[in-house]
């Protein structure tokens, strides 16, 4: 992270504006030569299913790789520096799986405290 790309990143988009903002000054320094659109980068292995990107962007200063995940719905989208976007990524799956466990787990309680008091 430099000047020339960005000091801090971004997690989450907010609201629509917020991404609509942010999106100005990405084309500005786009425009600038300050970053650079590229493809994606070789480095990514396919097991990182970083599927919600829409762009991959290299700052021309510093080299440092930005993902950028366009906010659609419920998901809230990012702009983050490559490695820290895989692990966000990674995160939110595992957070969406233990809420998937727990849901299952609190479905057997439920069902299992019914059969009790059926049997009582």
């Amino acid at each position: 992270m430099c000047k020339d790309c960005f000091l801090k990143r971004i997690d989450t988009f907010a609201t629509w504006q917020d991404f609509e903002s942010f999106i100005q000054i990405l084309e500005a320094k786009q425009e600038a030569g300050q970053l650079l659109l590229i493809e994606k980068p070789a480095s990514i292995a396919s097991s990182h299913n970083l599927t919600a990107v829409d762009g991959y962007y290299q700052c021309s200063s510093c080299n440092e790789i930005w993902a950028l995940s366009s906010p659609d719905n419920a998901w809230r989208g990012y702009f983050l520096p490559l490695e820290i976007a895989i692990a966000h990524v990674q995160r939110i799956k595992i957070t969406d799986r233990m809420k998937g466990i727990g849901g299952l787990i609190l479905i057997a309680a439920a069902l299992l405290f019914l059969l009790w008091k059926m049997l009582k």
